[in-house]
């Protein structure tokens, strides 16, 4: 069984720092010393917002939410829609505070693409929440089901189209209670109407970390496995050799379109825009023209 888990604009009491810590991690000192580093790279306005009421005006902002929306609707939903192992949920967690207006367009996505709503309370800890929903998920599986892959996809990043296939056979092969992580894929700049493809080479990015473990009633999920920065010191993990794995977005409403404005967003790849059709099932001309 496969899951992959979206975060969708949630709305949480200590956002960026609830992602369950390593499962292997000891060590006041060292706790310490990563919750800094947490703090300091999450200094943006929502994560510096000094009330719940500050949080929920800058997260559901209609600028940000059209924006939002728009990638998940042009990246995320049409790398999904056409992987060729369609056997998977999607599961979406949402904020209830989620504006109706909002509200609405997403639920007419999770018809019209079959992905799984589900709300996620201010207070509760993403790794729990995930296991929580693994755990019902449990008591509804056949027998057969012996295995589960749990993997995480931000909401404006996408997959190969084959990722999905790839995941299978790492389980089918008897990998267990391992990380998988893809190690080459690309920068997808976006901004102004443009578009910049960049090539990238490096493991344990966050789009598309998966976790694969023997299927029981007290599930382990990618979301118990720590930071993805440093997720390889606490778990066995596996690299799939395959290239262009994944697809990063980057722009002005998150951390890796820091700096984006001046770039030459000429592509560096070249004939990008096939390319990503091909990979992705990504339409460059949609996207210019949803961002111009």
């Amino acid at each position: 069984m496969i899951v992959i888990f979206t975060r969708f604009s949630v709305l949480t009491e200590s956002r960026g720092f609830n992602y369950g810590a390593p499962k292997q991690l000891r060590g006041g000192s060292r706790m310490t010393r990563l919750v800094r580093r947490l703090k300091n790279k999450f200094k943006k306005s929502i994560a510096a917002a000094k009330t719940a009421e500050d949080k929920k005006a800058s997260l559901f902002s209609d600028e940000r939410m059209e924006f939002r929306f728009t990638c998940f609707e042009t990246i995320t939903l049409p790398s999904l829609q056409a992987q060729s192992d369609r056997d998977f949920l999607h599961v979406v967690l949402y904020s209830p505070s989620l504006p109706e207006k909002w509200m609405q367009r997403l639920s007419g996505l999770s018809q019209r693409y079959g992905f799984e709503l589900v709300p996620m309370n201010p207070a509760e800890n993403f790794a729990e929440k995930y296991q929580e929903y693994c755990r019902n998920l449990y008591k509804q599986l056949p027998c057969k089901e012996t295995w589960l892959a749990t993997i995480r996809l931000d909401d404006d990043d996408a997959l190969n189209l084959q990722y999905i296939g790839w995941i299978r056979s790492a389980a089918e092969k008897g990998y267990r209670d391992v990380v998988v992580s893809t190690h080459a894929g690309f920068t997808f700049w976006i901004g102004r109407g443009m578009t910049r493809l960049v090539a990238q080479s490096k493991p344990f990015m966050a789009v598309g970390l998966a976790y694969i473990e023997e299927m029981t009633d007290t599930p382990g999920t990618i979301g118990s496995c720590g930071r993805h920065e440093r997720i390889f010191e606490n778990n066995a993990t596996l690299i799939l050799p395959e290239k262009d794995a994944h697809l990063i977005s980057a722009h002005v409403h998150n951390d890796s379109g820091r700096g984006l404005e001046g770039k030459d967003r000429q592509s560096s790849v070249p004939d990008a825009d096939l390319l990503i059709r091909r990979t992705f099932n990504i339409d460059a001309d949609l996207v210019r023209c949803a961002f111009g």
